[in-house]
Protein backbone atom coordinates (compact mmCIF):
# COMPACT_ATOMS: atom_id res chain seq x y z
CA UNK A 1 0.00 0.00 0.00
CA UNK A 2 1.33 3.38 -0.87
CA UNK A 3 2.28 5.63 1.99
CA UNK A 4 -0.14 8.58 0.57
CA UNK A 5 -2.96 5.62 1.19
CA UNK A 6 -1.63 4.90 4.34
CA UNK A 7 -2.10 8.39 5.27
CA UNK A 8 -5.56 8.87 3.96
CA UNK A 9 -6.41 5.70 5.57
CA UNK A 10 -5.25 6.84 9.15
CA UNK A 11 -6.68 10.07 8.44
CA UNK A 12 -10.06 8.97 8.06
CA UNK A 13 -10.48 7.22 11.12
CA UNK A 14 -9.35 9.88 12.85
CA UNK A 15 -11.67 12.21 11.33
CA UNK A 16 -14.60 9.56 12.18
CA UNK A 17 -13.34 9.89 15.59
CA UNK A 18 -13.34 13.51 16.49
CA UNK A 19 -16.13 16.13 17.39
CA UNK A 20 -18.68 17.32 14.62
CA UNK A 21 -17.61 21.19 14.88
CA UNK A 22 -13.79 19.90 14.06
CA UNK A 23 -15.31 17.60 11.47
CA UNK A 24 -16.75 20.91 9.68
CA UNK A 25 -13.15 22.55 10.12
CA UNK A 26 -11.50 20.18 8.64
CA UNK A 27 -14.06 20.25 5.30
CA UNK A 28 -13.84 24.34 5.45
CA UNK A 29 -9.90 24.13 4.98
CA UNK A 30 -10.60 21.24 2.58
CA UNK A 31 -12.75 23.48 0.56
CA UNK A 32 -9.90 26.27 0.99
CA UNK A 33 -6.75 24.40 0.48
CA UNK A 34 -8.34 22.85 -3.45
CA UNK A 35 -9.66 24.39 -6.46
CA UNK A 36 -13.32 22.78 -5.84
CA UNK A 37 -13.10 20.85 -8.74
CA UNK A 38 -11.37 17.57 -7.73
CA UNK A 39 -14.37 15.63 -7.96
CA UNK A 40 -15.00 16.59 -11.39
CA UNK A 41 -11.01 16.09 -11.78
CA UNK A 42 -11.39 12.46 -9.96
CA UNK A 43 -14.57 10.74 -12.07
CA UNK A 44 -13.33 12.18 -15.45
CA UNK A 45 -9.50 10.72 -15.26
CA UNK A 46 -11.16 7.47 -13.37
CA UNK A 47 -13.18 6.86 -16.85
CA UNK A 48 -12.22 5.64 -19.93
CA UNK A 49 -14.49 7.52 -22.10
CA UNK A 50 -17.02 10.12 -22.01
CA UNK A 51 -20.12 7.33 -21.77
CA UNK A 52 -18.81 6.29 -18.43
CA UNK A 53 -18.02 9.04 -17.15
CA UNK A 54 -21.30 10.28 -17.68
CA UNK A 55 -22.51 6.89 -15.84
CA UNK A 56 -20.44 7.67 -13.17
CA UNK A 57 -21.43 11.20 -12.81
CA UNK A 58 -25.62 10.32 -12.95
CA UNK A 59 -24.62 7.52 -10.09
CA UNK A 60 -23.20 10.49 -8.12
CA UNK A 61 -26.05 13.19 -8.72
CA UNK A 62 -28.52 10.53 -7.84
CA UNK A 63 -26.93 9.15 -4.80
CA UNK A 64 -25.80 12.55 -3.12
CA UNK A 65 -29.69 13.48 -3.88
CA UNK A 66 -31.25 10.20 -2.27
CA UNK A 67 -28.80 11.00 0.46
CA UNK A 68 -30.15 14.60 1.09
CA UNK A 69 -33.24 13.74 0.75
CA UNK A 70 -32.68 10.75 3.68
CA UNK A 71 -31.22 13.67 5.71
CA UNK A 72 -33.71 15.73 5.02
CA UNK A 73 -36.53 13.70 6.19
CA UNK A 74 -34.51 12.18 9.09
CA UNK A 75 -34.34 15.93 9.85
CA UNK A 76 -38.06 16.41 9.51
CA UNK A 77 -39.55 13.35 11.49
CA UNK A 78 -36.59 13.87 14.67
CA UNK A 79 -37.76 17.66 14.79
CA UNK A 80 -41.27 16.60 14.63
CA UNK A 81 -40.67 14.04 17.13
CA UNK A 82 -39.53 16.44 20.13
CA UNK A 83 -41.47 18.77 19.07
CA UNK A 84 -44.47 16.99 20.22
CA UNK A 85 -43.88 14.56 22.64
CA UNK A 86 -43.57 10.67 22.26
Amino acid sequence: MSQMRVHVCMSMCVYVCVMFLTQVEVFEYALDATSGEDLHKVLWLKSRNSEIWLDRRTNYTRSAAVMSMVGATHTHTHTHTRAHGP
